[in-house]
């Protein structure tokens, strides 16, 4: 029930951002820039008597990215909603998941001076579907549906220079992780404490983005890096979430995109490959790369 409740949600996040542009045409539409990009990528290997040995397999992703700005006098208003889902096979083995990840973003500014906004933000992401830890045996589950799932609120200033860059700085941030499985919870995973389902963390946080369509003729290339510090827990140990998406168009549908994203949180611990009983934090590194058909408006 909580997990139909949440995707209700986020779809109607979805179509109350997009659907202001629309309501009245002649008052909004001078305001409000809207886009987005709808991606489907996939590859295939059929071999039957192949000398040279191998394995059938299957592969598929799908990306979905909106984004709206509102602009009006001081005011701008950023946001975006970004889902991902892909899965594979391999040979006779069951279908596994290969990507899985849904994104909310919100930023408000009121202009301060020439390049600089007072600036709050919200931020959620969490995934869709279950991953374990043997994807083909799925026998022990180590993430679900809002477990584990992150919400970040911040206050402080945007600087903004121009519309494709900017920098957030906020000395004011309260850090959410929330773990909603039992199992999940009553291990401690993610650094919620055992058979807690919240953690609250306060702190630093620094986001920067980076968006060029065109960078390149039919290149186009977004980038984001958040950085959080935990004020009365180890403020030296920033939390690190950097993500890369490139675009290259080869036709008007044909698309090669990259999509890479690392990962360093010092509350994700992993077991030590020589002793499962060492529990240690570790660099975490996704990349996704695909030729498909893609849709930009």
């Amino acid at each position: 029930m909580k997990q139909t409740f949440c995707t209700l949600a986020f779809l109607f996040y979805a179509g109350f951002v997009f659907a202001q542009d629309t309501a009245n045409p002649a008052d909004t539409t001078k305001f409000w820039k809207t886009g987005g990009q709808i991606g489907l990528s996939f590859s295939q290997v059929s071999l039957t008597n192949w000398a040279a040995g191998g394995e059938n397999s299957l592969s598929t992703n799908g990306l979905l990215r909106l984004t709206a700005v509102y602009t009006k006098d001081r005011s701008v208003w950023d946001s975006y909603i970004l889902a991902g889902y892909g899965f594979s096979k391999q040979g006779d083995r069951n279908f596994i998941k290969n990507d899985d990840r849904m994104e909310l973003f919100s930023k408000y500014g009121y202009q301060a001076g020439k390049t600089w906004y007072y600036t709050a933000v919200i931020n959620f992401r969490s995934q869709f579907t279950p991953g374990y830890s043997n994807p083909y045996e799925q026998v022990t589950r180590i993430s679900d549906f809002f477990s584990p799932a992150y919400l970040t609120a911040s206050l402080g200033m945007d600087y903004k220079p121009n519309e494709f860059f900017s920098v957030f700085i906020s000395p004011a941030t309260l850090k959410m992780t929330v773990v909603n499985d039992d199992s999940l919870s009553a291990a401690g995973a993610y650094g919620v404490d055992s058979l807690k389902t919240f953690r609250g963390e306060g702190g630093g946080f620094v986001k920067v983005i980076f968006k060029k369509d065109n960078l390149i003729k039919n290149v186009n290339l977004s980038t984001t890096l958040d950085l959080f510090s935990n004020y009365f827990n180890n403020p030296e140990k920033i939390d690190v979430n950097w993500e890369v998406f490139i675009a290259m168009k080869v036709t008007k549908l044909l698309t090669v995109t990259l999509n890479t994203q690392l990962l360093y949180d010092y509350d994700i611990r992993f077991a030590d490959e020589n002793d499962p009983l060492i529990l240690e934090d570790k660099v975490q590194f996704k990349e996704v790369f695909g030729l498909g058909l893609a849709y930009s408006y």
